[in-house]
């Protein structure tokens, strides 16, 4: 398979996701959250917009900037369940390999509140399973789940 690498510096954002996202707040507040499961409502939710969730923190990979040999910045913008960061604090960062999750913790390389986005520099390591992936299959459009730890 070959790898679907695109470096950019913007993503074409879905007009329907602007408006998916307070109507899917205001479709989980009108539920009664005993009988509403997070995992069906988010499958549907995710028919309007991939990025839309009740709980989960999902991220677009908005850009990609090489800064080095063998180092990447993925800059991502988190969707509405996302609360920003701290200076010094680290995200988890989790993606899909091969129908594996896989979770690595990184720096955010930003300043807290710089656009709503958060920027993780990647540093690729020989044999590395995650990193090898960020650097050759994903791509702005993608979407990964960061957590501010």
């Amino acid at each position: 398979m070959s790898p679907r690498r695109t470096h950019s510096t913007a993503a074409n954002p879905s007009p329907l996701a602007s408006f998916a996202a307070p109507l899917t707040r205001l479709l989980a507040a009108a539920v009664p959250r005993p009988f509403l499961d997070e995992h069906v409502f988010d499958f549907y939710a995710s028919q309007l917009g991939p990025q839309l969730s009740l709980n989960r923190i999902l991220a677009r990979v908005e850009a990609i900037r090489p800064e080095a040999r063998d180092v990447l910045s993925f800059v991502l913008r988190p969707n509405p369940n996302w609360r920003g960061f701290r200076a010094g604090q680290h995200v988890q960062l989790t993606v899909e390999i091969d129908g594996v999750r896989h979770t690595r913790v990184y720096s955010p390389s930003n300043a807290p509140a710089a656009g709503g986005t958060v920027t993780l520099t990647v540093k690729r390591h020989p044999g590395g399973r995650v990193s090898g992936f960020l650097h050759e299959r994903v791509a702005v459009g993608d979407l990964v789940e960061p957590i501010a730890t």
